[in-house]
């Protein structure tokens, strides 16, 4: 009796190693430029042997586009133009200070934002959300760090001084 599966089984063999050689695309890192060395963004370490590469003149840090068939890898394309980081951080305001006897209450907070901004640009930051009361922020300073950006900011809030917890958005921009 004749495998009525083995002509599917074949197929899907067929597709698998079609899948097998095709060609994906990864970003990268430049770890060194002689010998060329890549690290795959998520990797922990640079790619292990040397990439062919279309593009020359390349220097370590760079970010490149590589093509990766059949377990070779070719370094196809540099980055290019510029992509400013952005997210979202909580922070807890702690119970707040009456400024002057004023029905004003506020407080200096400090956090710390993720990213730090390259030469020519700044950390922005605003509140999406205050809590309960009508509050309001202001930056203060930054400092930029190895990994991170120690960021300081005022908040102030009329007629109470609850504990808040805010919702800061920040924004790697260019310096105007």
């Amino acid at each position: 009796m004749p495998d009525v599966l083995a002509p599917i089984v074949d197929r899907i063999a067929a597709l698998a190693a079609a899948v097998r050689g095709a060609p994906h695309f990864e970003w990268g890192t430049v770890a060194s430029s002689s010998p060329l060395t890549v690290q795959l963004d998520g990797d922990s370490e640079p790619m292990l042997g040397t990439p062919s590469r279309l593009v020359s003149n390349l220097s370590p840090g760079e970010r490149v586009l590589v093509m990766i068939q059949n377990r070779r890898a070719t370094v196809v394309g540099r980055g290019g133009g510029t992509v400013y980081r952005s997210g979202e951080v909580l922070v807890s305001t702690g119970t707040l200070t009456n400024i002057s006897g004023t029905g004003t209450y506020g407080t200096t907070l400090t956090f710390t934002v993720p990213a730090v901004p390259p030469p020519g640009c700044a950390v922005r930051v605003e509140a999406l959300r205050v809590g309960t009361g009508y509050g309001s922020i202001a930056l203060v300073s930054q400092a930029p760090g190895v990994s991170s950006t120690t960021v300081t900011i005022r908040f102030t809030q009329v007629g109470a001084g609850t504990a808040q917890t805010l919702t800061v958005r920040w924004e790697i921009v260019p310096n105007s």
